[in-house]
């Protein structure tokens, strides 16, 4: 069953209200680092001390440690009852939730998300000509309304270099005329209109410094590259509050523009192949696995797989380790040694493999990833080991190959072993034979049993 899940619009004004309210965020109104010494971070700056110490400041992790009024600080005085509060001295960790804003007020810009929704909406090259300011400018050196058209290569373009304020004061007008240009588009325009509050927002959030380290060391000055972006749209958020009406729309486009790097690269930290969603949530290092090139066999059922010798040592390592200390009497050490110098082949252990067969039932976790699908992961149990040391593939039967979206061409699976009867029992639901009835309608489930890898199974030679 497909799952989809969406997240909930967020007005970023509305978050900021709340978090400066019940204490959990700050309105960012001063530059990073002080005029006076660069080593000190400013109270009010996008990287406060609000956020809580880190890597590389003065007194690093000595406020994780504190009492109430934050007076008594440091892991030496834990469990003391501060003198100025009379609360106990304890261990508090981060709030990595508390999230300065980048203020913009009394000017708005479009929020980096419904940007990308603009660009669908208008066309990308449509909306950067509105907010572009390059003929904002008239030659009587006053800014150009916004109803004025501008020629360019002889055609009369409208609402074109008007910049994100004009864009702001008169976005119903304007969407409502590109409603009519691009009709393929009027249900994402309606309901663009009907999210102004969260199309514009006067706020950006910048998330704890915990999640933006940094650190000056004598050779080197190392920091994140999101503060490449936040430091220049805080000083753009601070000359704006001194701007002429001229420089406003230069320094909104710059804003709007730095806000969208921001946001790409914020979105590139998580998303994709390489991002922290995919390799820490939904994938990960795993120890007892390995890759094989998978053949059939069609004496297998439908819940069995045949193994490798150098495969099975890779994964099932510890538990012939333990009957080797067992049978041997040897320490730890001896046994792993032995094992090592085993890999390529030894007849001593391929019996202690089959008795860990016959004894355990062994199972592995076969895997083709992306893990998306329904049987693109299976519990299965380890048969025997191949006879011919030299193999290294892995025997399984033709039933599973659709979940698996495999087939006997050289693709690879992936295989993880079960080492423990806890984890073995939370993948119980993932037995093959487990899996072919549909529980909702009783029907049988092509995922796992296709008639023609079934036909091909009967009829090939082993």
């Amino acid at each position: 069953m497909l799952v989809r899940i969406k997240f909930s619009r967020i007005n970023f004004e509305s978050e900021c209200f709340w978090d400066c309210i019940h204490g959990k965020g700050f309105l960012i109104s001063d530059t990073p680092f002080s005029d006076i010494d660069k080593s000190i971070r400013t109270m009010d700056g996008p990287r406060s001390p609000r956020y809580g110490t880190t890597y590389g400041d003065a007194n690093e992790f000595m406020d994780r440690y504190n009492c109430k009024c934050g007076k008594s600080i440091g892991a030496t005085f834990e469990g003391e009852i501060c003198p100025h509060c009379n609360t106990v001295i304890e261990h508090t960790d981060v709030d990595i939730l508390y999230t300065g804003w980048i203020n913009f007020y009394p000017y708005k810009i479009i929020n980096p998300l419904f940007y990308q929704r603009l660009n669908s909406a208008l066309s990308k090259k449509n909306l950067e000509n509105i907010i572009s300011n390059e003929n904002i400018i008239t030659s009587n050196g006053i800014i150009r309304k916004h109803s004025d058209n501008i020629e360019v290569k002889k055609s009369m373009l409208t609402y074109h270099n008007i910049g994100l304020k004009e864009f702001y004061d008169n976005y119903e007008e304007i969407m409502m005329y590109y409603k009519t240009k691009r009709k393929q588009k009027a249900e994402l325009i309606d309901s663009l209109i009907a999210d102004k509050e969260f199309v514009w927002t006067s706020k950006l959030p910048v998330y704890s410094t915990v999640l933006r380290p940094q650190g000056i060391t004598v050779e080197s000055y190392y920091f994140s590259p999101i503060d490449k972006q936040v430091h220049p749209l805080t000083n753009i958020s601070l000359n704006l509050k001194k701007a002429s009406p001229i420089e406003v729309p230069l320094y909104l486009y710059q804003a709007q523009m730095r806000a969208n790097e921001l946001w790409a690269l914020n979105f590139s930290l998580i998303d994709g192949k390489h991002g922290w969603t995919r390799a820490n949530v939904l994938g990960g290092q795993f120890n007892y696995s390995g890759r094989n090139v998978i053949v059939l066999d069609p004496t297998l059922k439908i819940n069995e797989v045949d193994m490798s010798y150098k495969s099975f040592i890779v994964k099932f390592s510890g538990q012939i380790i333990k009957k080797l200390i067992r049978d041997k009497g040897w320490t730890i050490t001896k046994a792993h040694n032995f094992l090592k110098s085993k890999f390529q082949y030894d007849p001593y252990i391929h019996q202690l493999m089959n008795e860990i067969i016959e004894k355990f039932e062994p199972k592995i976790i076969l895997n083709r990833n992306p893990t998306i699908t329904f049987g693109s992961i299976l519990l299965m149990k380890v048969r025997q080991i191949k006879p011919d040391a030299d193999d290294m593939t892995l025997a399984i039967p033709s039933a599973i190959l659709p979940g698996l979206n495999a087939d006997f061409d050289g693709d690879e699976l992936n295989s993880i072993a079960l080492n423990l009867p806890e984890i073995e029992e939370f993948f119980r639901g993932f037995d093959p034979q487990n899996m072919i009835i549909n529980r909702t309608d009783e029907t049988i489930k092509l995922d796992i049993s296709a008639t023609e890898n079934i036909s091909l199974a009967i009829f090939s030679d082993r």
